[in-house]
């Protein structure tokens, strides 16, 4: 009779303790719902706008984000696109919201800038953007699997950001190409303190 309570104690125990273990399962919480949940959750993150070597497309549009009062910082001439005329060449404009007063630009603490290649049929709006801070570009021939090719690189020096550019044209789908090459956003999320630089303060073209 001894062994017989013994036997029957020890099962009641085991049960118990199955049904304590079962209270701490949660059906929706098996291992195949939780693969499920990571990988919606993945899904659902937002992208990284700054991501080096992320490629943009910016198509032709019919409006020059800009306009007379601006100040033009940067004008270059050049055939860079299949819209180019010989007597309308395309042109890659820089310029700043900023005014200028007796030839003086008057900085604040921030302004909008755009870079804009401007054609015969539209413009292709590459930045805009209101930035603490100054913007340069240069264009570069470039060989690109042997063939030469005019790039656009834009330089962006920002209050604590400083970022590279390349604008490259595809005329298979007659837009500009965008190439993230280098951003301190990477560095620090708070950007960098520049303590000294050799470049030269943005003027007026």
């Amino acid at each position: 009779m001894k062994k017989i309570i013994m036997i029957l104690l020890a099962l009641s125990m085991l049960l118990a303790g199955c049904q304590r273990t079962a209270n701490l399962i949660k059906p929706e919480e098996t291992e195949d719902t939780v693969v499920e949940k990571q990988d919606k959750e993945e899904e659902e993150k937002p992208e990284d706008t700054d991501e080096l070597g992320r490629k943009t497309k910016v198509p032709i549009s019919e409006q020059l984000k800009m306009t007379n009062e601006w100040t033009i910082m940067g004008d270059y001439s050049t055939r860079l696109t299949k819209h180019y005329k010989s007597d309308k060449e395309d042109r890659v404009l820089l310029a700043t919201s900023a005014q200028q007063e007796n030839g003086e630009i008057e900085w604040e603490d921030s302004h909008w800038w755009t870079l804009a290649v401007l054609t015969a049929d539209g413009a292709y709006n590459l930045f805009y953007q209101r930035i603490q801070g100054s913007m340069y570009f240069e264009v570069n021939e470039a060989y690109i699997s042997g063939v030469p090719t005019e790039v656009i690189t834009l330089y962006i020096f920002g209050g604590t950001d400083r970022e590279i550019r390349n604008y490259i044209y595809d005329e298979k789908d007659d837009v500009f190409v965008e190439d993230r090459l280098y951003s301190t956003s990477k560095f620090s999320t708070a950007g960098i303190n520049n303590r000294y630089t050799t470049i030269p303060e943005a003027k007026a073209r």
